[in-house]
């Protein structure tokens, strides 16, 4: 039957539970990132920089592509993808990413411990981003995301905005900033 304690109860008797969306927009991209702990939002210097922080696609020369696939227990699977281009010495950096969370079909039930009808989940964002380098020492960027939820018969659509900055102060240092999912 369905669960009756754990998760079930926790979701029963907190009424914020399940109340913002799109967190499926927190799970990171890229192994090397994941390696370094997440802490990618300075170096962001490869493909996967429009994910971390877009100030990165500035200093990116030539054509980019980076791609990331994982898959997790009970059946769902994380895919993120991303493209970039310069496009010229002085007109900064252009890219596109599409973020994809999947779950194999799941059995419903009702509060009476009636199995239901099987249902799946699919998130899905889909970005245009731009970084440009303002001088030897700074970088800024912006995405724009459109984002579409759907669990079983329920669906939900929005927009996310990013911005980030990269500063080159000297010293071999480099600082980033970003604000994700505004």
């Amino acid at each position: 039957g369905a669960p009756r304690g754990g998760a079930w109860a926790a979701a029963r008797d907190n009424p914020t539970v399940g109340t913002s969306g799109a967190q499926f927009l927190k799970i990171g991209a890229g192994a090397r990132a994941a390696a370094m702990g997440e802490a990618f939002v300075a170096v962001a210097d490869d493909a996967m920089a429009v994910y971390w922080n877009p100030a990165g696609l500035a200093d990116l020369k030539g054509i980019q592509v980076g791609l990331a696939h994982s898959e997790w227990f009970q059946g769902l699977r994380h895919e993120y993808g991303a493209a970039t281009a310069r496009l010229g010495e002085r007109m900064g950096s252009l890219g596109v990413s599409a973020t994809l969370l999947t779950s194999d079909d799941m059995d419903s039930y009702t509060a009476a411990d009636v199995k239901g009808v099987a249902f799946n989940a699919q998130d899905t964002a889909v970005a245009i981003r731009y970084g440009h380098r303002i001088n030897d020492e700074f970088a800024v960027g912006a995405t724009i995301k459109v984002i579409d939820q759907k669990l079983a018969n329920e669906k939900a659509a929005g927009v996310a905005v990013d911005a980030g900055r990269i500063s080159n102060p000297g010293w071999d240092l480099r600082l980033g900033l970003a604000v994700r999912n505004a």
